[in-house]
């Protein structure tokens, strides 16, 4: 299973920022990503837009948000429906492999 990668949002805001000044490769290399991942979190964050099917949500694509009681913590953040963990307990598990 891949490791989710989420941006903070000073790291959305640094991106925000340097993406007419650096090549994506230099902020890939910034922020620890490979240029591809870097290439959909923009697309999905509605920062830039690319060719090719790979980078191109669904059409259908909506995201809905909930405020549900993580399964764990119990802390009610904003995350997209249906994840009923929130991000930070899914990140520890990944820190744990």
């Amino acid at each position: 299973m891949p490791k989710h990668i989420i941006f903070n949002s000073d790291q959305i805001e640094w991106i925000e920022k340097n993406l007419d000044i650096l090549t994506l490769a230099q902020i890939a290399k910034e922020l620890g990503v490979c240029v591809d991942t870097l290439k959909r979190k923009l697309v999905k964050l509605g920062l830039k837009e690319f060719d090719g099917a790979k980078f191109v949500p669904p059409r259908d694509f909506t995201a809905s948000y909930w405020r549900r009681p993580c399964i764990r913590c119990k802390r009610t953040d904003r995350r997209p429906k249906h994840q009923y963990i929130c991000s930070k307990c899914k990140q520890t598990d990944y820190d744990y492999l």
